[in-house]
């Protein structure tokens, strides 16, 4: 039962809890100590919430996702894991990761209320209204970053917040695409209301959107004036590598449902961040 479990918390996509550590970066606080120990001690309670909210949906989707070619194969929808030792430990998690939260920062325990929240009315409600279904999930990379810069009090940057919708917006929508392209709409209802054109159209802007609005970021006079440098236009190749090497996964290798893992099984991507991440210190740090 523990390994099924484990099994269930989907431990690849705890990188999506990387969106905390922006304001840590971006604020020059990466080495800073103690403000690194609290992001990460906050990474570990947003883990444990995430946790929790992966057992709950899969508690709720198990009949849906017994019509999915892939997520069928799931403990909870396999019945290799009962609902009810589930739930029990989805309690656990969560009142471990808030508990821990509210511990670290009564502000940072909102934010990670707010994101259990959004996800039980996903789950309830907005996973069957289109274009919300996708709003809501990029809503939660949002609150992220919003409680990785309450956590360690720095003013969240405006640029940071755009930079961050436009990116979770683009991904949320290029999910979409592939489940639909897979012709998954048995196991996801909401599917139905896409059609490929709509999409495309739709992740052309956002990819538009995700890289003008981090090159006008970094060539703002606000993000100039504050690091005191211009350098940071030199990291613009690595995301548009970043950015074009996704689409090429999702149109061409046809990826992209589980973003999480597509993402760290690609050793391109992989490099491409950490490129990115190197640049950035290099030019922040200096």
């Amino acid at each position: 039962m523990v390994i099924e479990l484990v099994r269930s918390l989907r431990l690849k996509h705890a990188v999506k809890n990387g969106f905390l550590f922006a304001g840590l970066l971006f604020s020059r606080k990466l080495l800073v100590y103690p403000d690194n120990l609290q992001v990460a001690l906050g990474f570990v309670c947003f883990t444990l919430v995430t946790w929790a909210v992966y057992l709950f949906n899969d508690i709720q989707d198990r009949a849906l996702d017994r019509l999915h070619p892939v997520k069928k194969d799931r403990p909870i929808a396999a019945g290799r894991l009962g609902a009810g030792a589930a739930a029990g430990a989805a309690a656990v998690f969560a009142a471990l990761g808030l508990a821990g939260a509210w511990r670290l920062s009564p502000g940072f325990l909102a934010y990670a209320l707010g994101y259990a929240g959004l996800n039980l009315l996903y789950t309830r409600l907005l996973k069957n209204v289109v274009i919300l279904d996708i709003m809501a999930i990029a809503a939660g990379f949002f609150l992220r970053v919003l409680a990785g810069c309450q956590i360690i009090g720095v003013q969240v940057s405006h640029w940071l917040l755009v930079c961050s919708i436009f990116i979770s917006l683009f991904l949320g929508f290029c999910k979409r695409r592939t489940e639909l392209d897979s012709g998954d709409a048995a196991g996801r209802p909401i599917l139905r209301e896409y059609s490929v054109l709509f999409l495309d159209q739709l992740i052309a802007v956002l990819t538009a959107g995700t890289i003008l609005s981090y090159i006008l970021y970094t060539i703002s006079a606000e993000t100039i004036a504050r690091f005191r440098t211009d350098g940071l236009i030199y990291t613009t190749p690595f995301v548009l590598y970043g950015v074009f090497r996704f689409l090429y996964l999702i149109y061409i290798r046809k990826k992209g449902q589980d973003t999480a893992t597509d993402i760290i099984g690609d050793p391109p991507i992989l490099l491409a961040v950490a490129a990115w991440i190197v640049t950035v210190a290099l030019v922040l740090y200096r």
